[in-house]
């Protein structure tokens, strides 16, 4: 959890929301076709739990850095340097506009590819 102090009280904001923050913001960029499992725990947990938004990520708070590990499917043929540039500025734009949280690291694995 991370709590935010604003003149109007506090905003909590939990582990889950932050994990499907940077899941929508990763899935919604060109050459990603899906999340992938970030260890065989995962997997069989997502065949019994259908969010598949959150699968392959992982988010760790510290004070107000964040950090994010992507496991991630791309389209075959799509340049893989501009697709995870495209994540990461993704990510630490709607983290910062947002929550107001700076993203201190961002580390993507592309797990597979599709066609």
């Amino acid at each position: 959890m991370f709590t935010i102090e604003t003149k109007y009280g506090e905003i909590v904001l939990t582990e889950e929301f932050l994990t499907d923050l940077a899941g929508n913001a990763a899935i919604n960029c060109f050459g990603v076709v899906g999340m992938a499992n970030k260890s065989p725990v995962d997997a069989v947990f997502s065949l019994i739990c259908q969010d598949r938004l959150s699968r392959g990520i992982k988010v760790r708070t510290d004070g107000m850095f964040v950090d994010i590990d992507l496991h991630i499917v791309v389209s075959y043929g799509t340049n893989i340097t501009t697709i995870v540039n495209s994540i990461a500025h993704r990510i630490r734009y709607i983290f910062d506009s947002m929550c107001g949280l700076t993203v201190r690291d961002i580390n993507t694995f592309v797990d597979g590819m599709k066609a």
